[in-house]
């Protein structure tokens, strides 16, 4: 579990410096080469990196959608009201 927390943090803080958008591809190399240098056999790195991007992914979706539908459901005030 230690291996997994550290490679995902290394992961994350490096694919900020790449400068590439959501650190795409780099976030994923790193996480998966650190958790096969930890131990792991390649695939096993390379199903927990996915896994995690896909999980990171589908957690932005939902929180945008609940706010694009709160957006929607809370009546705007009237800007006489503010």
């Amino acid at each position: 579990m230690q291996n997994i927390l550290f490679a995902t943090t290394a992961a994350f803080i490096l694919g900020l410096i790449s400068f590439v958008p959501g650190g795409l591809g780099v976030r994923d190399a790193i996480s998966a080469f650190v958790l096969h240098l930890s131990g792991l056999e390649a695939e096993m790195a390379i199903s927990i990196t996915l896994i995690n991007r896909v999980i990171g992914i589908c957690t932005v979706l939902v929180i945008l959608t609940m706010i694009n539908l709160a957006k929607k459901l809370i009546p705007a005030k009237a800007k006489h009201d503010i």
